[in-house]
């Protein structure tokens, strides 16, 4: 924007892109916020229900053998065993 403080010329456009600018910056945040939220609230949701799951383990059968050994791998890494 081209502005002449001491005419004045510009200055209204000039502090209309300001305004735009802020307004669509506290937007912004405002959505990076909801969407933090919104990941920290999955990943709560995910680590309670895998709490959940290794408090109660179904019991193993033939046909469950490579989920079976997909949450012992899980519960390795999750209780930070190797």
């Amino acid at each position: 924007y081209s502005t002449i403080a001491t005419d004045g010329e510009g200055v209204p456009d000039l502090w209309q892109a300001l305004a735009t600018l802020m307004r669509d910056s506290t937007r912004e945040k405002q959505t990076l916020r909801r969407h933090a939220a919104i990941k920290e609230g999955a990943k709560t949701q995910l680590l309670q229900d895998f709490e959940a799951f290794l408090a109660s383990p179904s019991p193993p059968a033939p046909e469950n053998a490579a989920s079976e050994n997909a949450a012992a791998l899980l519960q390795r890494f999750y209780r930070g065993q190797d």
